[in-house]
């Protein structure tokens, strides 16, 4: 099995280790499996295949090389514990899920990329905290100012229906116009009526009674 740069020191920080902390190493070795067991369960940062790869080398490790790694790796267990960061590793969780953006494997590479990091330094995990973070921020803003949009476009939308629906009511309370006729204009007031005057009167039929006599052949 291929062992990592720093497994090679192993031996003389278990040492240290043990003459630091005066503690059993075999104790260290039980925390740090199950930290790692907890760990696999609740992680989004990693490939799970990654992490149990690392749970069967500290497994493999003698009790004294457990307790070595167990210290050495105790700043970066502080910092994947962190109330800050598990917040952001629920977020990721999430986010991995339903992210459109990268492919699977896009994020297999990042994943090994990080892995690789973290198994360096403290340093290296907090530029792999510090990418999430920064994603994350930039996830949230994106998604306020598409909500801020949404309700614009809503408010906008709203605004002219009510327009059209005051214009409508409108419409419906106004008067209807009266038709145009020919015939004589009847009002509501009784009281007063037009007619229109007859064509011939009687005066005029007593004058063509006189020129039919006069003028016979009219």
């Amino acid at each position: 099995m291929e062992r990592c740069a720093w497994c090679f020191a192993l031996p003389i920080l278990a040492s240290l280790a043990t003459l630091a902390t005066g503690q059993d190493p075999a104790i260290d070795k039980s925390e740090a499996l199950k930290w790692l067991d907890r760990f696999a369960v609740d992680q989004a940062l990693f490939d799970s295949a990654d992490v149990q790869s690392l749970r069967d080398r500290v497994a493999a490790m003698s009790p004294a090389e457990a307790a070595a790694w167990w210290q050495d790796f105790s700043l970066r267990r502080e910092m994947l514990d962190d109330p800050s960061w598990t917040e952001t590793n629920a977020w990721l969780r999430q986010y991995l899920r339903v992210q459109a953006v990268y492919s699977d494997q896009q994020i297999r590479e990042f994943r090994a990329q990080a892995f690789a990091k973290v198994q360096e330094s403290a340093r290296g995990l907090k530029e792999v905290q510090d990418e999430i973070t920064a994603r994350r921020m930039r996830v949230k803003s994106e998604s306020q100012m598409s909500h801020d949009a949404r309700q614009r476009l809503l408010a906008s939308t709203m605004a002219d229906l009510e327009v059209g629906r005051r214009i409508h009511e409108a419409g419906l309370m106004r008067p209807a116009r009266v038709p145009m006729t020919s015939g004589p204009v009847v009002t509501r007031n009784y009281a007063r009526r037009y007619y229109y005057p007859p064509l011939i009167n009687s005066y005029g039929v007593a004058q063509w009674a006189v020129f039919r006599q006069v003028f016979p052949r009219w």
